[in-house]
């Protein structure tokens, strides 16, 4: 005869914490009940008229070895009981809530209402527990609420004068909902460790890291990003960090990028987690990043996006873009958008300028480029070409034959130009438009029919 098969739910060592606790109460129900009911017999017998001394000694016997009983099981429950609370771990202390930094900040300023200014930081420290040591010098309140949830202290640095800053909590250390400069002109800060830190409901990361110059490396690969809105000017000025993890960034909720990694010493980026789709402005995004090589921003949806001006500016060392997927149909300015790249071809003819009002400064001094093909460019709404190919030595032809002749101001659009420059126009073209613009001796005009 074949063992009975019994068809048990899965369930896992939560709830099998809670079903033991769930039979414990039951038992103790149980035991309750049966204590309630001798007693009760106690008292029937106890009114029973002539009752004997042996009767009672009987019941006596009878409710003692029921009692007794009783115990033991409450002994076999308890024993269970404690096993159970032994691997009941209790809820975490919530993290505790860091200031709100000033929203304009300076290099002397003090960090975080403490008694040392920004300058004066060499490190900063998340950490678990709200014991200041005795090696600290100085501690004070940095929660939000001031009610002592987060306690800052710091201690000496490597040289005289500089800082390590540690922040602690029970729960860890959340960022403020508004953490905009939150480490901004900390010129002496090289690292941080957000082991013990989130950033669970913060709204605002505007100029985080801001002129943070001497900071080597960061670890943002924990960032909770996902409500988020304002990213401008995060890493900017961060001269010494060569490289930032982003592959966790949720930037679904972020309008602004204006400047997020100007003058930033970045050579390589992965863009491939970001989601660009309610960014409204670029602007100054790669401005003067000049260890950035290449930029693969293929991914990025640039659909609300009205600013671009300065976006690649000065990335002196920038050799491979990618914008291929760029829907440029609300931008109204690209003013020195690539000015002073080292790219050798951009490939524009894609762009969508119909809204497009400035594009002065925008190829300006990109020696290197030899070809820029900006044959379909829309230029009926634009009104500033100023210095536009000014400096683009290297270039040889541009086609305009798709362009209609231009209304905008143009002061030395085409200073500086290869010699031999080869200018294609439609016959349509009125050609006083070249008139002042500083053409080479040497150029050619040709219009095509």
């Amino acid at each position: 005869m074949s063992m009975p098969t019994i068809d048990l739910p899965e369930i896992d060592f939560q709830d099998a914490l809670s079903n033991i606790l769930g039979s414990i109460a039951l038992g103790e129900a149980g035991l309750a009940h049966i204590l309630n009911t001798e007693g009760m017999k106690i008292q029937n017998v106890i009114a029973i008229n002539n009752v004997t001394i042996d009767d009672l000694y009987a019941v006596n016997d009878s409710i003692t070895s029921i009692v007794q009983g009783a115990a033991n099981i409450e002994a076999a429950m308890h024993v269970k009981l404690n096993a159970v609370i032994s691997h009941i771990t209790p809820p975490p202390a919530a993290p505790g809530i860091l200031e709100q930094a000033p929203a304009t900040v300076a290099a002397d300023m003090l960090f975080y209402g403490g008694p040392i200014n920004r300058a004066s930081v060499e490190s900063v420290t998340f950490v678990q527990g709200t014991v200041v040591p005795p090696t600290a010098l100085g501690s004070w309140d940095a929660s939000a609420a001031q009610d002592g949830s987060v306690i800052a202290w710091y201690e000496q640095g490597t040289s005289l004068g500089l800082y390590n800053v540690y922040f602690s909590s029970e729960g860890g250390v959340r960022g403020n909902p508004d953490s905009r400069n939150m480490f901004a002109e900390c010129i002496n800060l090289k690292t941080i460790d957000f082991t013990h830190f989130d950033t669970v409901g913060v709204t605002n990361m505007d100029n985080m890291f801001y002129n943070a110059s001497q900071l080597v490396s960061v670890d943002v690969s924990g960032f909770d990003t996902q409500q988020v809105t304002d990213m401008a000017g995060m890493f900017y000025g961060t001269a010494a960090l060569s490289t930032v993890d982003l592959s966790n960034f949720n930037t679904s909720q972020v309008t602004t990028m204006a400047g997020m990694f100007q003058g930033s010493g970045v050579s390589a980026l992965n863009f491939s987690s970001f989601d660009t789709s309610n960014v409204t402005t670029m602007a100054r995004m790669f401005y003067l990043a000049n260890h950035l090589t290449s930029l693969d921003l293929g991914t990025f949806n640039t659909e609300k996006v009205t600013d671009m001006s300065f976006m690649f500016s000065d990335t002196t060392s920038l050799n491979t873009l990618i914008i291929n997927s760029f829907d440029t149909s609300q931008v109204t300015t690209m003013a020195g958008m690539f000015q002073r790249t080292a790219l050798t071809s951009l490939d524009l003819g894609f762009f969508n300028t119909e809204n497009l009002l400035s594009m002065d400064h925008m190829f300006y001094q990109s020696s290197q480029l030899a070809m820029i093909d900006v044959s379909n460019f829309d230029v009926t709404h634009v009104t500033n070409m100023n210095m536009a190919f000014q400096g683009t030595s290297s270039l040889l032809t541009l086609d305009l034959r798709h362009w209609s002749t231009p209304t905008a101001s143009h002061i030395n659009i085409f200073q500086g130009t290869n010699g031999s420059i080869r200018i294609y126009v439609n016959s349509a073209f009125d050609q006083n438009f070249f008139i002042g613009t500083e053409l080479p001796p040497d150029h050619q005009i040709i219009v095509v029919p």
